[in-house]
Order: structure tokens, then C-alpha cells, then sequence
């Protein structure tokens, strides 16, 4: 058995590693100009049981690609920030092979945050990032990578609850560092999901195999932000899309439908006093 393979269209690089350890944060992927550079010949099918290794010449800025992705078809590449079934994460930041990129100009351009009426994505702000501190930091993040136990711009990215506990944090207010920990403090004031405010946060769980421990993910709602009338979520959601915004994210199943069991993936909501709520 073997899979047809189009890698020219399939790989797509998230980030960029440059000198001084910053990070270029786009989405990258081949082109036909860019292969016509190098004498390489891609292959075009995969044989089960057979690994194959080779380089691919793709335009990203000058640096090594950290996050490089491999999709399941040519047309779940093109989604990018979708969910996709078959994608590969690898993190690619020890591969001096990937050192020699041709530089170009990064798709889409990483948003800066904003002021009132700036775009995110091109998309227009309704209501300006400002006047709420945490939820300006935690839109000024979007695009950022997801970096498990990052929790400062300084580590490259944040995970889950880091991003929550540097949001908090750029205000003056010290809370717990983990998801289960924010859930279980007695710090934490509870609150249905009607009663959500911009810079609350959101519980869910994640680990359908450790339904009996508390909340494994969470985010930050941050009202309807891009004004079209439907509520927003803002979410350091794994290696392979970053932090980015769910909109109307209580239609998203993956979010909010039970288990096959009935066990709950949206936990409950909750915030900790701040004067901005």
C-alpha cells in the first residue's frame, strides 16, 4: 500500500528560528520558482514501511524553520489554521539541514495587536483591544507558537495557561501557573457561561483518558471582538495552530460537546477580581 505524496504543496513551515533566537512567526510553503532553484526531485508516492528523508527548498525568511508541518492532502495545507486529520508537527529546531532558505515575504502578516480600529488578520475590530488590558495582551499573542511550559515572550510562545498566567500578570495579578491549579484556587470565582466578561476565562478537558482530574485546557473570552454579532475565544491551542481566535466558539463541537461518555469537555468558566471585569 502507498499514499500519494505531493510534498511541494503538503509541507508548510510555521516559524522560523533567525539570529539572536527570534522567531519569524508566517506560514511558508514551496513554489514553483523556488523548486526550479534546486536540482531536487520530490518523491510522489510514500511506500508503507519506508521512511525517506530529503530536503526540501522552500522560501521562508533567512534561519531555521522550528515548526514544519506535514498535511494529510495538498488542499488541508491550504487551510492552514484549520483542523486537519493526518497533519505532522515537527519540531525541526536541531536540523541544520533547513539553514540555507531562500528569504521571502511571510503569508499572512502576523498581526502587531492593534490599536482601536486596527485589523487582526484583516479582519476590523469592533471593539479596540484597549479597553480591556488582558484581553489586549492576549490578542497582541495571536500567531504566536504554542510552546509547552512557555509563559514569556522571552521562551518563543506560550502554552494553554501560560498565556492566561502572562495576561494576568502584565496587569500586576499573580495567579496560578496551570489550567487545574487556576480551576481548583480559591482564588478563582465561578460563574456560568451566561455570565462570561471580557478577559474571563473558559475550562475545558481535553484527555478523554483522565476524566477523573480537572480541566487539562484553557482560554480567555473575549466578547464578540470582531463585531460580527457571535462570541469569541482566544486560545493557545497546540503546536500545530498556534494562539488564535475561535469565533462563535460555542458552535465548535471539538470544544464543547460531551465525550462518548457524557463527561463534559467544556468544564465551566471563571475569573479572577480584577478591576477591568
Amino acid at each position: 500500500m502507498s499514499l500519494p505524496l505531493d510534498l511541494a504543496a503538503q509541507v508548510v513551515i510555521r516559524e522560523v528560528e533567525q539570529d539572536a533566537g527570534q522567531g519569524a512567526r508566517g506560514w511558508w510553503t514551496t513554489d514553483t520558482a523556488t523548486l526550479a532553484t534546486a536540482a531536487i526531485t520530490l518523491p510522489t508516492r510514500l511506500e508503507a514501511g519506508l521512511p525517506w528523508r530529503g530536503q526540501i527548498p522552500i522560501r521562508t525568511p533567512v534561519g531555521k524553520p522550528v515548526f514544519v508541518l506535514v498535511y494529510r492532502t495538498p488542499s488541508d495545507a491550504l487551510l492552514r489554521e484549520q483542523p486537519t486529520d493526518g497533519v505532522i508537527v515537527v519540531q525541526n529546531r536541531r536540523d541544520p539541514t533547513c539553514a540555507g532558505n531562500i528569504a521571502r515575504v511571510p503569508f499572512p502578516t502576523i498581526p502587531a495587536g492593534g490599536g482601536p480600529g486596527a485589523p487582526i488578520n484583516g479582519t476590523p475590530i469592533a471593539v479596540p483591544p484597549g479597553t480591556n488590558p488582558l484581553v489586549a495582551y492576549t490578542v497582541s499573542k495571536l500567531a504566536w507558537p504554542y510552546v509547552w511550559g512557555g509563559e514569556s515572550e522571552a521562551e518563543g510562545g506560550f502554552d494553554c495557561s501560560g498565556l492566561m498566567y502572562a495576561a494576568y500578570g502584565s496587569v500586576g495579578l499573580a495567579v496560578p501557573r496551570t489550567s487545574q491549579a487556576m480551576w481548583q484556587s480559591a482564588q478563582i470565582q465561578r460563574i456560568g457561561i451566561s455570565e462570561l466578561r471580557p478577559g474571563d476565562l473558559v475550562f475545558f478537558h481535553t484527555d478523554s483518558s483522565r476524566f477523573s482530574s480537572p480541566p487539562t485546557h484553557v482560554g480567555m473570552y473575549i466578547g464578540d471582538f470582531n463585531g460580527n454579532g457571535t462570541p469569541d475565544l482566544v486560545h493557545a491551542l497546540s503546536p500545530a495552530w498556534g494562539i488564535r481566535i475561535e469565533d462563535n466558539w460555542l458552535t465548535k463541537p471539538w470544544l464543547v460537546a460531551p465525550w462518548p461518555d457524557g463527561t463534559p469537555r467544556l468544564w465551566g468558566a471563571g475569573y479572577f477580581v480584577n478591576p477591568y471585569r
